[in-house]
């Protein structure tokens, strides 16, 4: 599954991707890391590189291929979203809304 960051969910598989900065708020309701490997994690941060969410996996065989949150229908506001790392597979990005 390749990158997609125009649609809800927004599909983030690579480093560094950048969805929002300068000022562009989003509302987040949802996140999901769907890994593939043992200890696998992936850590989000905010236009000002604030870790705002980290996601870890444990014995994949134990604990499933998947770390999530549900924020509520509201979510939470970030200004900005930034990847900043993720060791393999890819996180699901569900949005409220974009300012």
């Amino acid at each position: 599954m390749a990158k997609n960051v125009t649609g809800n969910p927004l599909i983030l598989d690579t480093a560094e991707t950048v969805y929002a900065t300068g000022g562009r708020e989003c509302r987040i309701k949802a996140i999901k890391y769907i890994g593939t490997g043992d200890e696998a994690s992936c850590i989000l941060q905010d236009g000002a590189a604030r870790e705002i969410w980290r996601g870890k996996l444990g014995d994949v065989s134990v604990d499933g291929y998947q770390d999530s949150d549900y924020f509520g229908d509201r979510g939470f506001i970030s200004d900005g979203l930034i990847v900043a790392t993720i060791d393999n597979g890819i996180v699901l990005v569900y949005l409220a809304g974009v300012r």
